[in-house]
């Protein structure tokens, strides 16, 4: 099949990772894969694809002209389908590839209740998603709960919607230990979505009980100064190592990484801590996490967001038996690149026929 990509830049964060191992993953099984980005003229390659970016020099002429150029792009790679990467290369491709005939498919990485915090922005967005979504020919979620939104919120039947699991597994399984460590891990941008703050409060809320909890913070953002000054104020016994890509490598052995999000569409991290060995802990609330770990194998599920709660639920991965590597390893297969690629090629033929 001959397949155009559209996402922001092939380096970045979550979304753009996904895109572009989605990307890896078709090319790898033969598929004649375009890669378009519209925030970087000049992208960094992707293996085995055509990678290519739109020249603009600025966001008034991107905004212009961005819908035609990829509507040139993909009738020039004679694409048997489009696949969108987040909201808004979601309604470029509505836009641009209307009336062509090349099938689109949309896909969402996080829970689109979100946009209505991004300013008019994102609350312009969200009103053409309402309009412009249920014309999709599919759309791809990262979850079921980012599933139930794309059919709650937007309206798009449920036979055009497909859970595509994000390929956040790396591969390797390293037994989780019988015993655990006292340290806390956060790993994440320092952002309001991922409330760092709570994570702090949750290391006091276990102190205050009589634990001798340390931690470790990975991750950066613009919260970060507020989150220093919360531990030189508090005393709390938070390392702040900044983010490192390959986080892994500074977890040790039983440390129980806790994710404290109220919304999360997937979370990668989840998935690899449990290959690493690690026990997890995160929000029922934040729902898509439900897709990202096996509550009572590989985690825990806090019942709320409340510093109090995430340190039950601390607690009660601290009583969790080491799940069997076997069993992780099976269950992290479901979230490789070649798994992913599979299901997208179950959609694209599916839209076909």
């Amino acid at each position: 099949m001959r397949l155009c990509l559209l996402l922001n830049r092939t380096e970045g964060g979550g979304a753009e990772v996904v895109g572009v191992r989605w990307a890896e993953g078709l090319a790898a099984r033969g598929h004649d894969v375009l890669v378009l980005t519209y925030d970087d003229p000049e992208p960094a390659p992707v293996a085995g694809t055509t990678t290519i970016g739109y020249p603009a020099a600025t966001r008034l002429r991107r905004m212009a002209g961005l819908s035609g150029w990829v509507r040139r792009a993909a009738r020039e790679h004679d694409a048997d389908a489009a696949i969108g990467v987040m909201t808004f290369a979601n309604l470029v491709l509505l836009a641009g590839l209307s009336k062509t005939g090349i099938p689109v498919l949309l896909s969402e990485h996080n829970l689109t209740s979100n946009l209505r915090d991004e300013g008019r922005g994102g609350r312009a967005k969200d009103r053409l998603a309402q309009v412009l979504y249920r014309r999709a020919d599919a759309v791809l979620a990262c979850s079921h709960g980012v599933a139930a939104c794309m059919n709650a919120r937007y309206s798009v039947p449920t036979d055009r919607i497909w859970v595509v699991p994000n390929p956040a597994a790396g591969g390797g399984v390293r037994s989780v230990p019988a015993a655990v460590s006292s340290r806390l891990l956060f790993v994440g941008r320092f952002a309001d979505q991922k409330r760092p703050s709570a994570f702090v409060d949750t290391v006091l809320t276990l102190r205050e009980r009589g634990f001798p909890v340390t931690a470790l913070a990975i991750g950066d953002g613009h919260l970060a100064a507020d989150v220093e000054a919360q531990v030189r104020s508090t005393g709390a016994p938070v390392e702040l190592a900044g983010w490192q890509r390959a986080w892994q490598a500074l977890a040790r052995t039983g440390d129980v990484l806790v994710l404290p999000s109220l919304q999360e569409g997937f979370g990668n991290v989840l998935v690899e801590a449990a290959e690493c060995g690690l026990r997890v802990v995160a929000v029922s609330q934040a729902l898509g996490v439900a897709d990202a770990m096996i509550p009572g194998v590989t985690g825990v599920l806090a019942s709320s967001g409340s510093p109090g709660h995430l340190a039950d639920a601390v607690e009660q991965a601290w009583q969790l038996p080491g799940p069997d590597p076997e069993l992780v390893r099976r269950w992290s297969q479901r979230f490789t690149a070649q798994t992913a690629a599979e299901v997208l090629e179950r959609v694209v033929k599916a839209v076909q026929t």
